[in-house]
């Protein structure tokens, strides 16, 4: 079988009959070991989807020009189920293509299941094209219930209660850009154009995924990374050929995010920011995360950065359990605003060493004042506003070499709130007077010692 659209059709079977039989009309009908091939006459690899094996069976078959039997069809009859083999699907951006080993679609279940489904680019493509990004992904099973597929058919809607995806394999793949080649982000409107108009998820369940940050020659890129991943979303919406950013086409009432082994490389360039753990819950408003640590990228090359930049602090942050309550998720990803009601923090430990200052050209964010706190803060969020935040029971050193004698602080059982904590990039101060972007401080201090040149001393408890 095979369906080629061009300038003169529609590629609708009715027209093979029109002046030629009034209708066809076929009770029960099946197709077994059968191909389909359906592609755009210019360009044969446009949206164009490849079936090497079919067996097809439907019921109520109907061609010709009586509407009322053509209401509500699937694939011109009242019903039909397809075991498909060997499938390609070429995807909108020219680059990339969805591959199924083996696909079953039924109308009378609304069901679609599709075995060993891999996402990857096609051959040739990246000789033709110059994305900035390429994608790989492998999953062994795809199980989406409830789906409507006659709405799918007949309006190009993709309804359906329940999407399951279970262990996918991801590769993020960061290509070199060649001289003077306009960028090229990857976007699901690329993806889908064509396609799709709607679609709508009751539940989307992805679970114990892999996922791999890489770039051209392979290797595992430092920016940013996680190894493994699970994506739950409620009641989900988005619209493929929307012209519109993806906070105005992509909607879902809930998320819960989950990565194992975050890795985020930080701005200043020398830092980087670990955690074991990191759970984002919309339905909770909750952000926490367990085995969080910010500390020198590379321990061994800290002078040679600190130099390069024209830095002098080093930082060794240790928390073991960050909880964020109230934390607006929609304003975080949409708005870049981050807007959290309660922080807890037990038992932090902070290190914090400063030295001489080699001035440099190349000078970037660094901890120095006041304002570039607030400008490293700011360079992930436009707005940061803490209702409350609390640390207990930490541990503090600080150890500054800059100087003409060496000093250093150390307390074993710290314990600070913050009340109003505000800092913004658009330089507006709220009024009264404020210490540490808060409107309120309460430091508590037990077992310190204060060490300047060699000299240590006790100092009593501070409330």
């Amino acid at each position: 079988m095979k369906a080629e659209k061009d300038s003169t059709s529609t590629g609708n079977l009715n027209e093979l009959i029109d002046g030629v039989l009034e209708s066809i009309y076929v009770k029960e009908l099946s197709i077994n070991d059968g191909k389909f091939v359906t592609s755009n006459a210019i360009d044969t690899l446009k949206n164009r989807i490849d079936i090497e094996g079919l067996d097809f069976k439907m019921i109520e078959f109907y061609l010709g020009d009586d509407e009322s039997k053509k209401q509500n069809q699937f694939f011109y009859g009242e019903d039909a189920a397809m075991e498909i083999r060997d499938a390609s699907l070429y995807l909108s951006d020219e680059v990339h293509l969805i591959k199924g080993e083996k696909i079953s679609v039924s109308s009378f279940k609304d069901e679609i299941e599709v075995e060993n489904v891999s996402f990857e680019p096609r051959e040739g493509a990246l000789q033709e094209k110059d994305p900035d990004h390429i994608i790989r992904i492998f999953l062994p099973k795809v199980a989406l219930t409830k789906a409507n597929l006659k709405l799918l058919y007949n309006e190009r809607k993709f309804e359906m209660d329940e999407l399951m995806l279970n262990s996918p394999q991801v590769e993020f793949v960061e290509r070199r850009k060649k001289k003077n080649q306009p960028s090229q982000n990857l976007s699901i409107k690329d993806l889908l154009e064509g396609y799709l108009t709607d679609v709508k998820i009751g539940k989307f369940d992805l679970n114990d995924g892999e996922v791999q940050f890489k770039n051209e020659a392979g290797e595992r890129t430092n920016d940013i990374g996680f190894e493994r991943f699970s994506l739950e979303l409620d009641e989900v919406f988005f619209q493929p050929n929307s012209t519109k950013s993806i906070s105005d086409f992509l909607f879902a009432k809930d998320v819960v995010l989950s990565l194992e082994k975050y890795r985020l490389k930080l701005r200043d360039n020398l830092h980087e920011f670990k955690a074991d753990h990191v759970t984002i819950d919309s339905k909770d408003s909750l952000l926490s995360i367990s085995g969080l640590s910010i500390s020198p990228e590379n321990p061994n090359q800290v002078q040679q950065v600190l130099d390069a930049y024209g830095k002098s602090v080093i930082l060794d942050i240790q928390i073991p359990e960050f909880r964020a309550e109230g934390f607006n998720m929609r304003a975080a990803f949409e708005e870049e605003k981050l807007e959290i009601q309660q922080i807890l923090i037990p038992e932090p430990e902070l290190f914090m060493s400063r030295f001489r200052k080699k001035r440099s050209s190349n000078s970037s964010a660094s901890l120095e004042s006041s304002v570039e706190i607030k400008s490293l803060l700011t360079s992930y969020f436009s707005v940061i506003e803490i209702d409350s935040l609390s640390f207990s029971e930490g541990k503090i050193k600080y150890e500054n070499f800059s100087g003409p004698k060496d000093i250093a602080f150390q307390e074993d059982n710290l314990s600070l709130k913050l009340k109003g904590f505000y800092v913004d990039n658009t330089g507006y101060e709220r009024e009264g007077d404020r210490t540490f972007f808060s409107e309120e401080i309460d430091l508590k201090l037990k077992n310190y010692a204060f060490n300047l040149a060699g000299e240590i001393t006790g100092l009593p408890q501070i409330i």
